[in-house]
């Protein structure tokens, strides 16, 4: 028996989120078709942290779904009462971390932190209707040492930009290298439901995301770099808890030089 193999040309090099395979049911032998986003949300939501693919180039993982345990192994410290909680999560079937108030996640600080090129924060977060009305900030991820601070959190309901309210934000400050750079979400943060936000800094970019879609692109100058081992916490910023009643799941830190994702844990 002979083998023919057509010749092939690529048209196309990467799929669009409409676009599909086909799949084939083993068990009905019924044929349904699987979409770009339906393939890497399933790859997020199945995999506990993720292979290779997940962990590349990755500083900090952890998707809390039984412990506070970084996947690349960082001692941390667990402050108050935060719990793995399966009341909500993202992921089908899945927990994640819930902060009852005064209380944090903090990553001791390590050389593995210090990001000094192109670099990726992200997180989902659940935030609880009150604070829609309360004048208070929440810090999701924050990453400092006494020579750079960035944080993604959300302003308080006292603050807004351009007239919108309890927007999402992205900041970079440096006392020392004259540097603060901050970009807003221009939408307002969905309560009581899941959000998957994300900052990156690529070349003199800063990027912030909310559900996949880039909100905004603050452009910085000086190249701000830690000069010092940075701290990881999570829920905490400038000596003070930042969360309460909020759960957070899916937080990664990466190190990349490829171009800003828009989708959770991939590139």
């Amino acid at each position: 028996m002979s083998t023919k193999i057509r010749n092939l040309s690529v048209e196309k090099t990467e799929a669009g989120d409409a676009d599909f395979f086909i799949g084939d049911d083993s068990n009905t032998g019924t044929t349904y078709k699987i979409t770009k986003q339906n393939l890497f949300s399933g790859i997020s939501a199945s995999i506990e942290g993720g292979g290779g693919l997940l962990k590349a180039n990755t500083i900090l993982i952890a998707n809390y779904q039984a412990d506070f345990v970084d996947l690349k192994g960082h001692a941390y410290t667990s402050v108050g009462s935060p719990s793995i909680s399966a009341d909500k999560s993202p992921y089908s079937g899945g927990s994640s971390l819930y902060f009852p108030g005064s209380s944090y996640l903090q990553y001791s600080a390590s050389n593995d932190f210090q990001i000094n090129a192109d670099w990726l924060l992200e997180s989902f977060v659940w935030l609880p209707s009150s604070y829609a009305t309360n004048n208070t900030y929440a810090t999701f991820i924050n990453l400092k040492s006494s020579s750079l601070d960035i944080t993604l959190g959300l302003m308080r309901s006292g603050y807004n930009n351009n007239g919108i309210f309890k927007q999402f934000y992205a900041q970079v400050y440096s006392g020392s290298q004259s540097v603060e750079v901050s970009c807003y979400s221009i939408n307002s943060a969905n309560f009581d439901a899941w959000n998957h936000v994300a900052m990156a800094r690529n070349g003199n970019g800063i990027y912030l995301f909310l559900n996949g879609v880039c909100q905004s692109i603050a452009t910085i100058t000086n190249q701000p770099k830690f000069t010092s081992n940075p701290v990881i916490s999570i829920g905490y910023s400038n000596g003070i808890p930042a969360l309460s009643g909020a759960y957070i799941a899916g937080v990664r830190i990466k190190s990349f030089s490829v171009k800003v994702p828009t989708l959770p844990f991939l590139e």
